[in-house]
């Protein structure tokens, strides 16, 4: 269980529900921050895998 997920949890546990709810909504941005980077480093591999092919394909022409 990550750390936000066992904090939620305490909040709750104690009564503290809007405090919960702004840490539920901080993990869903962590979270959408995380898929964005990740998708940006696919982004970046994907281009430079592409770039290295069209380089391997002129050089047998």
């Amino acid at each position: 269980m990550s750390e936000i997920s066992k904090q939620i949890v305490d909040q709750i546990e104690s009564g503290k529900l809007n405090d919960a709810k702004d840490s539920i909504f901080q993990g869903i941005k962590q979270k959408a921050a995380d898929a964005v980077d990740m998708k940006r480093v696919e982004m970046s591999v994907d281009w430079a895998n592409g770039e290295n092919l069209e380089t391997d394909i002129s050089d047998t022409e």
